[in-house]
């Protein structure tokens, strides 16, 4: 027979059951708990805060190309006779490229110089004629022209002067020699022979200069002595002047004899005018280097007929065509216009160009630029002067030290991103070629000896969490330069400290932002900040926990 409990007794038991599950959950809860603590403890990611070096770089990638590169076009049109040089060949400015031939621009030249003379011609029958000596045409009444080579001294004429028929208005000064006067006695100038090489000291430089005994003697009576000029002709190299101080060295034995003297012109031509009126363009300055022939001053005059006017605006548009032909003409031998490298020829003998047809191209190799595109967000960290370390992908192994040396102040936008080109150069190597690609890694932030933490155990709130005897605690924290790696701590955290890399199940606090600061915005290409010596690298082991 079945009995049933009494209705207290049912209770007693049901209150009894649920005693003991609510003691057995109670149990098993803080043994799931102890064992979950136990386990975070022992299986930390942690890294302690150390002093070390900090780098900070934007990078960027770009071709390789010479700092001054020129392209080569003949700027006039002909047959390309003979070409004189090859990829790879070291020029200087001023070598000749290419040979272009053209008949035509030969005959317009021939053409020019004969509608010049005639020009020349008609003037002198109208206003006279001046003669400029042999083989030197009919020149104008109208212009005052140099008498000589040399050097324009004494040039006084500015436009709006008053030129008097037959003034003199300036001087022409042989300028590839100078001569040494200076006074000897007699004995001395018994010691040199006309021809005879002698040396000469300024004081206005160092060293000596050589020149020749050019003459002796003219006597003069001093109060003691009689002197005789001695006069010794130097060459000159643009150093030399009128007026100059120094001394002559005689040989005397195994000595030498100093005397004084100064520098003067060898050679001294007038420069006259012959024709009144006021000068109406100076075309030259004093001290500048003249040709004989050369204009030096137009003069208008009230005097001479409106057919002289005529006649000298045709000179004058005679003169401005034949030296544009001459021009044309000097074009046909095309000219390397620096010194450097020859990195391209475009043209064979026999080719057809035009004026802008590129014949050739000639870089500067020993100056090399790299130029990369640098995000908006990083482009205000970069200031030119810094340094920057280049590679290639060409050359393993390798790497360029240069410099950032200019920054685009426009940018460009594409896909929603605008960037600024940054201009690098580096020295030039034989084995790097223009085109090939560039790493770029510019350094605009460095710190020695600071006091560092990996960037992920830093939150957004500038937090960080700290295992102190076993036990976590959240500290704030104040960061200065950061990387993508590691990131400089200013306040809030001591060296030798132990803070929280992640947990196994990465949901403890402290689980952290890569590279999002204030200066620095994850995964943008161009802008990734590498760790300097000292300073972990990516994928480094964490420091393990005190006991693990």
């Amino acid at each position: 027979m079945v009995r049933s409990l009494s209705g207290r007794k049912r209770r007693w038991v049901l209150f009894a059951v649920v005693a003991l599950v609510l003691v057995a959950a109670a149990l098993g809860v803080r043994q799931l708990v102890v064992g979950r603590q136990a386990m975070s403890e022992a299986d930390y990611a942690t890294a302690a805060v150390r002093r070390g070096d900090l780098v900070v770089t934007v990078s960027g990638t770009g071709p390789v190309a010479a700092k001054d590169r020129r392209a080569i076009l003949p700027g006039v049109a002909g047959e390309a006779i003979a070409v004189a040089v090859e990829p790879g060949q070291k020029v200087k400015a001023g070598d000749v490229l290419v040979t272009l031939d053209n008949d035509a621009l030969v005959a317009g030249l021939e053409q020019a110089r004969a509608n010049l003379k005639e020009a020349e011609a008609l003037l002198a029958a109208t206003v006279g004629t001046t003669a400029t000596g042999s083989g030197g045409g009919a020149t104008s009444a109208l212009t005052v022209v140099a008498p000589a080579d040399g050097i324009l001294t004494s040039f006084t004429v500015n436009p709006g002067s008053r030129i008097t028929q037959g003034s003199t208005v300036g001087i022409v000064v042989g300028a590839s020699e100078v001569a040494f006067v200076a006074d000897v006695t007699r004995t001395e100038l018994d010691l040199v022979q006309p021809g005879q090489e002698v040396a000469v000291e300024f004081d206005q430089f160092a060293g000596q200069i050589l020149g020749r005994v050019a003459s002796v003697g003219q006597e003069r009576q001093g109060e003691t002595v009689v002197w005789y000029q001695l006069k010794v002709l130097l060459p000159n190299t643009g150093l030399l002047k009128a007026g100059m101080a120094g001394a002559v060295l005689i040989p005397y034995g195994n000595d030498q004899i100093r005397r004084r003297g100064t520098t003067e012109w060898v050679a001294r031509s007038l420069v006259q005018s012959q024709v009144a009126g006021t000068a109406e363009e100076v075309v030259v300055r004093d001290g500048a280097f003249v040709k004989r022939g050369q204009v030096l001053v137009r003069v208008h005059s009230d005097a001479l007929p409106a057919e002289a006017e005529g006649q000298r605006a045709r000179v004058r548009q005679a003169e401005a065509d034949a030296a544009q032909r001459e021009e044309d003409v000097a074009s046909l031998v095309v000219r390397a216009p620096i010194d450097g490298t020859v990195l391209s020829v475009a043209v064979d003998p026999g080719d057809q160009v035009t004026a802008t047809t590129q014949v050739a191209a000639v870089g500067d190799l020993d100056h090399l630029v790299v130029m990369v595109a640098i995000d908006e967000l990083d482009v205000a960290k970069v200031q030119a002067g810094q340094p920057a370390t280049v590679t290639f992908e060409a050359l393993p192994g390798r790497s360029f030290k240069g410099a950032a040396t200019a920054i685009a102040l426009e940018g460009t936008a594409q896909s929603g991103v605008t960037t600024y080109d940054v201009e690098v150069e580096i020295p030039g190597d034989a084995a790097i070629r223009p085109g090939m690609t560039a790493a770029v890694a510019i350094e605009v932030g460095r710190r020695t000896n600071a006091l560092l933490v990996p960037v992920e155990t830093v939150s957004a709130r500038g937090e960080v969490t700290v295992l102190v005897n076993g036990k976590l605690e959240s500290r704030r924290v104040k960061v200065g330069l950061q990387s993508d790696v590691d990131a400089e701590v200013l306040s809030g955290l001591r060296e030798g400290d132990v803070v929280l890399l992640a947990t196994p199940d990465s949901t403890l606090p402290g689980m952290l932002f890569r590279n999002m600061n204030m200066e620095g915005h994850p995964g943008r290409e161009g802008s990734r900040a590498q760790p300097g010596p000292g300073a972990a690298e990516p994928g480094a082991a964490p420091t393990p926990a005190p006991g693990q």
